[in-house]
């Protein structure tokens, strides 16, 4: 099988956020709600949908710096969660904590599906692969969406990534 969406979901993150990067046990995320769909006949594919549950604890950037590598996320991995505005709207729902020294807990919720092929093997075993996402028709592509995520500036203000010589854009 290949990757389960949640395990790129904990990397991209990591990967954007240095604080994450340097205390990976401040970030959870696990599967909440989920629903097995499956049908009698001779496909054995099957889909789960769940709720991606996640929670950072105690984190010091501002919300918008964990927020924007989450849509890119999405925008690659589970684009139906966009694609609709009416249930973008109300799919996309978080809670944040103010907890001391202007760090915050946040949890949020993700709607996620992923379908299984099953494929039957000649010696009775199974050959199990994640789906990969439909591309989206005539999407332009984000060129380096990590490359966006090294300095963001948010009303002249360093969010995310390390000052530098050269001014903000």
């Amino acid at each position: 099988m290949t990757t389960p969406k949640h395990e790129h979901l904990r990397a991209c993150l990591v990967d954007a956020l240095p604080e994450l990067a340097r205390n990976p046990d401040k970030l959870s995320i696990y599967m909440t709600g989920g629903r097995l769909i499956a049908r009698y006949g001779p496909n054995l594919g099957f889909q789960y949908d769940a709720t991606l549950q996640i929670d950072v604890i105690g984190f010091s950037g501002q919300p918008a710096a964990f927020f924007l590598p989450l849509i890119l996320w999405l925008r690659r991995y589970e684009p139906a969660a966009l694609l609709n505005h009416d249930t973008a709207e109300q799919r996309l729902r978080f809670e944040i904590d103010m907890v001391d020294n202007g760090a915050v807990d946040i949890t949020i919720g993700l709607p996620m599906s992923e379908a299984v092929d099953v494929l039957p093997q000649s010696d009775g075993s199974y050959v199990m692969k994640l789906r990969e996402e439909p591309a989206i028709v005539d999407e332009e592509p984000l060129i380096d969406p990590p490359a966006l995520l090294r300095r963001i500036f948010h009303e002249g203000e360093l969010l995310v990534g390390y000052p530098l010589d050269d001014p903000a854009p």
